[in-house]
């Protein structure tokens, strides 16, 4: 964002320690949105004061973070709510610069493969079976209970990378494959932490 006088008093202002202060500019430095990122992290990378960088780092969360939530709105209001897109939106709280395209790359090679296997004469059981095979067998991913403890096993990007999820996770790479290859199955909710998947005939 282009510096004006504004914003920078606004940022000279993040090295007052009066926390009222803080609370004052800080409400400001959000109202102008991500744009004003850059200037937060140019700062960051000027200042030697620990406290301040602390002060930025919050500021970017918060953009980060409000930004987002925005975005959750949007989805959660739109008519076509895309399994992809929610999955990197969830993504996109651990990692808030996460780049779309190499998530799609990599889902666009793995679907190609399952695709070039694929014909219109296999039975709904025999698209499975290959979907199967190739999901797990070549390409080698791994089911792992749910752990809170490992929130990287809950997003789209680290599980494509590490080729592990968790059953929330892996069910959700799953179904998003069998959808675009309209191979006919759905996941079905059951208790605990699972998912079952049928398909349809």
């Amino acid at each position: 964002m282009e510096e004006t006088s504004e914003i920078n008093a606004l940022l000279n202002l993040l090295e007052d320690p009066d926390h009222e202060v803080f609370d004052t500019v800080s409400t400001r430095i959000v109202s102008f949105g991500r744009p004003i990122i850059p200037n937060l992290e140019q700062l960051w990378e000027a200042t030697t004061d620990h406290v301040v960088q602390e002060k930025i780092e919050l500021l970017i969360h918060r953009l980060h973070f409000l930004e987002l939530q925005q975005d959750f709105i949007a989805y959660a209001n739109s008519p076509a709510q895309e399994l992809l897109q929610g999955a990197l939106l969830v993504a996109r709280y651990q990692y808030p610069d996460l780049l779309s395209k190499p998530v799609f790359d990599e889902i666009d090679k793995i679907k190609r493969h399952i695709w070039l296997e694929l014909n219109s004469y296999l039975t709904a059981l025999e698209q499975v079976n290959i979907m199967n095979r190739i999901f797990y067998t070549h390409y080698k991913f791994k089911g792992v209970e749910v752990s809170y403890q490992q929130p990287e096993e809950f997003l789209i990007n680290k599980v494509l990378e590490m080729k592990r999820g968790n059953t929330i996770s892996s069910a959700i790479l799953y179904q998003l494959f069998c959808d675009l290859l309209d191979i006919p199955v759905k996941a079905i909710k059951i208790p605990k932490p699972a998912c079952l998947f049928r398909y349809f005939v």
